[in-house]
């Protein structure tokens, strides 16, 4: 993640500003960068898509709530995908791990 963080306009095409202020701010920001890219994948693989599947990465967010725990904010593209496979209003949870070397996220979609 680090290095694809140093190209030109990666972050912006990829992450909302509410992500980067909130990734930039830690110590080691590649980290959570890379927890967040996990938990877009994780979004998109539980609708069966993938990340090239016409979604753009930045219209699906990780965002924190007040007391801190993820929560997953869709833009009108990743919310169309969500009602297109019949889970529209479903609740999205999120976990978000990471360490200097690995990151992963869980996505779980839970229906009405």
């Amino acid at each position: 993640m680090a290095r694809s963080l140093s190209r030109p306009r990666f972050a912006e095409e990829v992450f909302g500003v509410n992500e980067r202020a909130y990734c930039a701010s830690k110590a080691r920001p590649a980290e959570h960068f890379a927890a967040r890219f996990a938990a877009k994948e994780a979004f998109l693989k539980s609708l069966g898509r993938g990340i090239f599947s016409g979604i753009a990465l930045r219209d699906i967010q990780v965002v924190n709530a007040p007391d801190g725990r993820p929560l997953m904010a869709l833009g009108p593209t990743a919310a169309g995908a969500l009602a297109d496979a019949g889970l529209e209003g479903a609740d999205l949870h999120v976990t978000l791990s990471h360490t200097a070397s690995m990151a992963a996220a869980t996505v779980v979609v839970r229906t009405p």
